[in-house]
């Protein structure tokens, strides 16, 4: 039975597969350099599953951007006090060239804000979910599966799979993924943002956090969380929780945090910067097959031969990681800070010539 791994995106527009495919090309290639997971082949032990929600987001902006009515039915949905802010932005966002503000920042700004929207992507996530563990379920008679999710997609992820864990899906069978019955293998969270998108459902005291098989409550048996220490987007509310779950859970290796500083490029936030690095993709392999799978020796080698500067000078870098230092959005609301990043987030790729 292949291993089946979700990757869910985050912020921008995705018409297709391109997305999965490269993230999937970064894996394979970073998986060829151990000789213990190189004997078997990537397509032979996993079988990689897209995850799409942006259509959602595409309808809403697209008719946003055009019918000003329904800016006024969707902002009914929003906090009255977010409402002439956000509307007033948003407009002048969908005016820019390129519409980046519009492709990227509204799809986070209406999830988290929009109960409605945030409800019918959930669900989307969800069902997606269900319909390829049942089709495990139809061949293999069981199930073997994880998630990969980045940046937006971390806490649509979160969301969909507490729905999942509490049984709230509509039209699914209740109980079906209560964890006592069904858990993931590994939840990989790459630029973590689900608390700070977080709504009803606090992102530490949720279903989704590793446990043994079929413990109750648990959503999964191992739980990865990686942040790059100048991401922008992993800074306010950042998922960082101590002894988490447990003690218990954090001694069995079932819940690892990896912070990361090497800079190839100005947007640290993509997910395939993180997965080049060794100290990203390696516990990720042993999650995903089992610890031994690359040994200690392989590990130190692996990560001795990573340049933390790849392809820039110091000069480069330097500029780079001071241009990210600046941003310091305000703690205010998730309105504001949301905001502030992507504005100061497009400037910086902008001048660096990656937007």
């Amino acid at each position: 039975m292949r291993h089946k791994i979700f990757l869910v995106h985050g912020i921008g527009t995705y018409d297709g597969d391109e997305w999965a495919d490269g993230v999937k090309k970064v894996l394979v290639e970073a998986y060829k350099k151990y000789p213990r997971l190189a004997a078997i082949d990537f397509d032979d032990q996993f079988e990689t599953v897209m995850v799409h929600y942006d259509p959602i987001f595409q309808e809403i902006v697209g008719k946003w951007q055009t019918d000003s009515e329904a800016i006024g039915t969707l902002a009914g949905d929003i906090v009255p006090s977010q409402v002439e802010t956000m509307v007033g932005w948003l407009k002048n966002a969908g005016e820019t060239d390129g519409n980046f503000l519009w492709s990227h920042a509204a799809d986070a700004l209406l999830y988290r804000l929009s109960s409605t929207v945030r409800e019918r992507v959930k669900v989307r996530v969800a069902k997606q979910i269900i319909d390829e563990v049942t089709k495990q379920y139809d061949t293999e008679q069981e199930s073997l599966w994880s998630v990969i999710a980045h940046s937006l997609g971390t806490a649509v992820a979160h969301d969909a799979l507490d729905m999942l864990a509490t049984g709230h899906v509509p039209g699914a069978a209740v109980n079906a993924f209560d964890p006592k019955i069904e858990q993931a293998n590994v939840i990989a969270m790459v630029a973590n943002t689900s608390r700070l998108l977080e709504t009803v459902v606090d992102a530490y005291e949720s279903a989704v956090k590793p446990g043994r098989a079929g413990q109750a409550g648990r959503d999964c048996l191992r739980f990865l969380n990686f942040r790059h220490f100048l991401d922008p987007f992993t800074i306010p509310q950042m998922f960082h929780p101590q002894a988490w779950p447990d003690a218990a859970t954090v001694s069995a290796n079932r819940y690892k945090y990896v912070e990361v500083t090497h800079v190839h490029q100005a947007n640290v936030h993509d997910i395939n910067h993180y997965l080049i690095n060794p100290a990203v993709h390696i516990p990720l392999f042993r999650a995903l097959t089992s610890d031994s799978m690359i040994s200690d020796e392989e590990e130190k080698k692996a990560n001795d031969d990573f340049p933390v500067i790849g392809g820039l000078n110091a000069s480069q870098v330097a500029d780079i990681k001071g241009d990210l230092a600046k941003m310091s959005p305000s703690m205010g609301s998730v309105w504001s800070v949301l905001r502030d990043i992507w504005d100061a987030f497009h400037s910086i790729l902008v001048k660096r010539g990656e937007a």
